[in-house]
């Protein structure tokens, strides 16, 4: 997405490092890329279903599609927006289901399925793992298996460790367990709560420390317990949501530790309940989000690193199924609820949610001829916009996710395609480059700075400009375009899956007809600023950005 900025860069003694630029935050529109299909040359609508954010601009997709008589994994990785051919992971004559894909702002990723074995009529995990571009061979990640569907989640945190959870089934017996994969190191796998049973139904978040929060449901309540990053100890078990039959529960788990659990309770109607989970893994205030008007059930919840919580969830009235949400900001309480969608829709909607650290909200869910996507940015306090992804396509499976940017990714499936686009959500980034090491004094001072946008083109005469300011100025002199800066260097990346790279040594204009940048191009720019001594007390200058 374009956005102009602003670059203010204040000349001074600095050392390597003080000198930065501020991000331009989310001014401006957000803007869709439809990526259309990329499941190339693989037909047919897929069984299951789902997407991680590996970097800005950054994902992958997985999901399972039949070949025959089974199904087979089949993966997609996107880099700054663009997909490239899908890829086989699973073996031939593997029937495969239930696929996962969890990965880090590192681009650590993994992806995980369900399929028969360990013998006749029952049903393991596997895995592969991503490293430097390549995936790793098939990892067995349930020692036991189960005789029947495990139910299994996955998270990979930021040091690359990847937690899978599920359940084991033996006949009437069920008891969640939880596999640690470490990046470096063989699996392991223990129950979660010990000497327990008829638990199903386990629901997994982890944070970038490694701390962990599962739910589950146990004889016909949910249930919920965490883990401290590098621990193999579990917080005793509280029950959090009574009465819960149908055993569906979502978690959000913050930076600090403390996190969130939504289930539905049953009643006249049934109604969905959030309750806190402390740092401590006690359970804290319970609270009824949904309307006591509507039935509800499938409540989805997502938090962001400020400690915001968005929970949205399916509602049932008397002319259809709609989608009600509310939102906790942090240190704060629930909202009360309100409506993205009417009660209408005369399929299920099973609401999935992201909140960025931008405080852009995204909730997907079906419609019977397309993937709707609600979005709201700007904070708290602009109004909800929605857009049909596919809206040729009706859609099956449907999966979303964010990157540290504040882009979302949502992918479907219909009509033997697998369905992408992107919401461009963020501006370009800028980062000084020079000066690169303490600098005593001068009378000029060589300050050099990159703008990239991991999704959007950037045009250097109409989204970067530059003024330069004397030491300790009142103000700064007028607004230039990069292109009148004379640079010392300019640099233009196109990272497709060939990346080619060309560089310039002076400035060049470019002209009507020539291409633009791709998505994910990067500047660099140098300029020399020059100041007059003065007296008075020194301070460090700071560049700063805005939308002029």
């Amino acid at each position: 997405m374009r956005k102009q900025m602003l670059t203010s860069v204040a000349a001074a003694a600095v050392a390597a490092g003080t000198l930065t630029l501020a991000a331009p935050g989310s001014a401006g529109a957000v803007a869709w890329i439809d990526s259309g299909a990329i499941n190339g040359g693989v037909f047919g609508t897929a069984t299951s279903l789902d997407v991680a954010s590996t970097g800005p601009g950054d994902a992958i997709a997985a999901w399972t599609v039949p070949a025959g008589d089974i199904d087979r994994v089949y993966v997609s990785r996107a880099v700054n927006g663009d997909w490239g051919n899908p890829a086989v992971l699973s073996p031939a004559g593997q029937d495969a289901s239930q696929v996962r894909v969890a990965a880090n702002p590192k681009g650590d990723a993994v992806v995980t399925w369900e399929h028969p074995g360990g013998g006749p009529d029952l049903i393991v995990v596997d895995g592969r793992r991503l490293s430097a571009g390549t995936w790793g061979p098939m990892t067995n990640l349930v020692p036991t298996p189960s005789d029947n569907t495990l139910f299994h989640d996955v998270a990979v945190d930021d040091s690359g460790h990847a937690v899978v959870t599920y359940r084991i089934a033996h006949g009437l017996d069920s008891t969640a367990f939880v596999s640690d994969w470490p990046k470096v190191g063989s699996v392991t796998s223990s129950p979660i709560d010990s000497g327990t049973d008829d638990e199903f139904a386990p629901a997994l978040a982890a944070n970038a420390d490694g701390d962990v929060l599962v739910s589950f449901a146990r004889s016909g309540d949910i249930y919920a317990t965490r883990r401290l990053g590098g621990s193999t100890s579990w917080s005793p078990a509280v029950k959090v949501v009574t009465n819960s039959p149908l055993a569906d529960s979502s978690v959000a788990l913050r930076p600090d530790g403390s996190g969130v659990v939504v289930g539905t309770q049953n009643g006249t109607p049934d109604v969905v309940r959030a309750v806190e989970i402390g740092a401590n893994g006690a359970a804290g205030q319970s609270t009824v989000l949904s309307d006591t008007d509507l039935s509800a059930n499938n409540g989805s919840v997502t938090a962001n690193a400020d400690g915001d919580v968005l929970v949205a969830w399916e509602t049932m009235g008397n002319e259809g199924r709609g989608i009600d949400y509310a939102v906790r900001p942090a240190g704060g309480a629930f909202s009360a609820p309100a409506v993205l969608q009417d009660p209408v829709a005369a399929n299920p909607q099973h609401p999935e949610t992201v909140l960025t650290d931008q405080d852009l909200r995204t909730v997907i869910s079906s419609t019977p001829s397309a993937l709707r996507v609600w979005h709201r940015a700007s904070g708290f306090q602009a109004p909800w916009q929605n857009h049909d992804a596919g809206p040729s396509l009706p859609i099956g499976q449907y999966a979303v996710d964010a990157d540290a940017e504040g882009n979302v990714v949502v992918v479907g499936t219909g009509n033997n395609l697998v369905h992408a686009e992107f919401l461009d959500a963020s501006g370009p980034v800028t980062k000084v480059v020079k000066p690169t090491r303490a600098i005593s004094t001068t009378d000029q001072l060589k300050v050099g700075w990159s703008v990239h946008d991991s999704l959007s083109q950037i045009a250097p005469t109409v989204d970067v400009y530059a003024t330069t300011a004397p030491w300790n100025a009142a103000g700064h002199g007028a607004r230039r375009s990069s292109s009148t800066t004379r640079p010392v260097t300019r640099s233009r990346t196109r990272p497709r899956r060939a990346r080619r790279t060309a560089s310039r040594s002076a400035p060049r204009t470019r002209s009507a007809t020539s291409p633009p940048p791709s998505r994910g191009a990067t500047r660099s720019r140098s300029t020399t600023a020059s100041w007059a001594a003065r007296a008075g007390p020194r301070r460090w200058a700071r560049a700063t950005s805005s939308t002029p």
